[in-house]
């Protein structure tokens, strides 16, 4: 009994060593196939933490004007979205309205007046007429008196000639005494006739000439009329233009429309009775963080730098690139409108643009993320190989070695700055060749 036993503890023990043979030599012979493969993990840039608020890009506050009136109507109401030049509410200035009601009532005189002028001046144009045509027809009745004048000499001279005539015919035996005679009473009734004629043409023609002058004396008593209305009418439109001028000036302060100055979202403050308050706010619906950084972080950052943001209060993160970089510490008071400040170090105010509005409310507060400009993220020189002119390394992922394209700049020796391709955190093989194709270590 006792020999069985020992037998069956001796082949245990062979079997037992046998089996922890095997698998010794098993492990020594993957061991002797593995290769060392070194690997740098790229440390984390140094951080920049910008405190700051979400704010609309614009933001304009139009408070009540009382010199410009009361308000009138007001076109717009709280949350409406409104462009720049929309009209946005108006004015009434009663005063100025009143005035105007009393220029009016002016205008209106004075155009009555312009009426009454020109109804009397055409009523004396129309007598000036009729005192011309009158000239005219006594000038027509002198021309007519002239010519009848004219042929009744004609007509006396062709009986003097009839009478020369029948003396010839006389007998030359008639006597002289008688003949003498006859050439006496012929040329006394001549000589009547004449003395006649001439006296009844100095009186047609005196007359008619006094006519014609009293006619004419009316005539340019009327014109002075005409012209006398013409300067009253001309005197009134002066004044008329000029009160039209002073009307203008005023309706222009009648009422008064006030336009949006920018484009945004309104809001409506309801502080009609309190004019140190704002009446409208505009506000735009892009915005961005309006934020600080102290003195020793200043120099630490760029303009177009990329930031993550985190939003405090829905626990979301944005991203954003910074715009803007102040090089004048502010005011403690408007450096506390951000959040956390240093009150022993200098703030600046720094200006991050986003690169999305979604769920995005004015006020809230939020940390933005830069990395330091003046770490920049590099690898062992070492670590790069290249395939058909392009630059590779070998990024560790889930125990496998995966080939990973990069761009980079060399400005040390035996390193490399990276621009794009891997991130902190990220592992590379620094002895790439020693890599196979499958992503494991030659043996």
């Amino acid at each position: 009994m006792k020999r069985k036993l020992f037998i069956g503890l001796v082949v245990l023990g062979v079997t037992l060593l046998t089996i922890f043979q095997v698998k010794y030599l098993n492990s020594s012979s993957e061991a002797s196939k593995q290769v060392d493969i070194e690997t740098y993990t790229i440390p984390p840039a140094e951080k920049v933490f910008i405190n700051g608020v979400i704010e609309p890009v614009d933001t304009n506050e139009l408070f009540l004007d009382s010199v410009k009136g009361d308000l009138n109507e007001t076109f717009v109401q709280n949350g409406q979205e409104v462009k720049k030049g929309d009209t946005l509410f108006e004015y009434k200035n009663t005063p100025v309205i009143e005035q105007i009601e009393q220029i009016d009532i002016q205008l209106d005189s004075h155009h009555k007046q312009i009426a009454q002028l020109t109804e009397k001046k055409n009523k004396t144009q129309n007598k000036l007429a009729e005192e011309r045509k009158s000239v005219d027809q006594k000038k027509s009745e002198k021309q007519k008196e002239q010519e009848q004048l004219k042929l009744e000499e004609q007509r006396k001279l062709e009986e003097l000639k009839k009478l020369e005539e029948q003396k010839k015919l006389e007998e030359e035996g008639s006597k002289q005494e008688e003949q003498s005679i006859a050439e006496n009473e012929s040329d006394e009734g001549l000589e009547e006739i004449q003395i006649v004629e001439e006296q009844l043409e100095t009186e047609t023609r005196d007359s008619i000439n006094f006519e014609v002058s009293q006619i004419e004396g009316n005539i340019l008593a009327l014109e002075n009329e005409i012209g006398s209305y013409d300067d009253q009418i001309t005197s009134i439109n002066n004044q008329i233009s000029s009160i039209e001028k002073q009307k203008a000036l005023l309706k222009e302060k009648a009422y008064t429309t006030v336009v949006a100055p920018i484009s945004g979202i309104i809001i409506m403050n309801n502080s009609q009775a309190n004019s140190q308050l704002p009446f409208i706010t505009i506000v735009t619906a892009e915005y961005y963080v309006n934020g600080t950084v102290t003195e020793k972080d200043w120099a630490k950052i760029e303009i177009g730098q990329p930031a993550e943001i985190l939003v405090h209060s829905i626990n979301k993160t944005v991203t954003g690139k910074i715009k803007y970089i102040g090089d004048r510490p502010m005011a403690p008071d408007m450096a506390n409108n951000t959040i956390a400040t240093s009150s022993t170090l200098s703030n600046y105010k720094i200006l991050i643009e986003l690169n999305a509005q979604e769920n995005l409310i004015n006020g809230f507060h939020v940390q933005a993320i830069v990395e330091s400009a003046n770490e920049k993220l590099s690898i062992p020189e070492e670590a790069l190989f290249s395939e058909n002119g392009k630059s590779y390394v070998y990024k560790e992922e889930a125990g496998q070695y995966i080939k990973q394209l990069i761009t980079y700049s060399t400005e040390e020796a035996n390193k490399i700055i990276l621009h794009s391709g891997l991130k902190e955190g990220d592992k590379v093989v620094r002895n790439p060749q020693m890599v196979t194709e499958d992503g494991n270590g030659n043996e």
